[in-house]
């Protein structure tokens, strides 16, 4: 399962979605910890697809997930 991930990070460069494999299952709007350069960096999954146009070898994986999702659809519907 592929997560299209938004990372807690102010900087203009990584305003967007990054794809990170996850192992088990992750629901939209779930807190994550993804590795991101040479640190962990918290996310919220905005997405989950079945695949991704990077090549599955460049894909990191989600480190943490919580279960319960910390954002409901109506701000993730506000986020896209």
């Amino acid at each position: 399962m592929i997560c299209e991930v938004i990372v807690d990070i102010a900087h203009s460069e990584v305003d967007k979605v990054f794809d990170y494999v996850s192992d088990g299952p992750v629901a939209p709007g779930a807190r994550v910890a993804v590795p991101f350069g040479a640190s962990v960096a918290t996310g919220f999954v905005m997405r989950v697809k079945e695949s991704s146009d990077c090549p599955a070898h460049k894909l990191k994986r989600i480190l943490r997930a919580e279960e319960r999702p910390a954002l409901n659809a109506e701000c993730l519907s506000l986020a896209q």
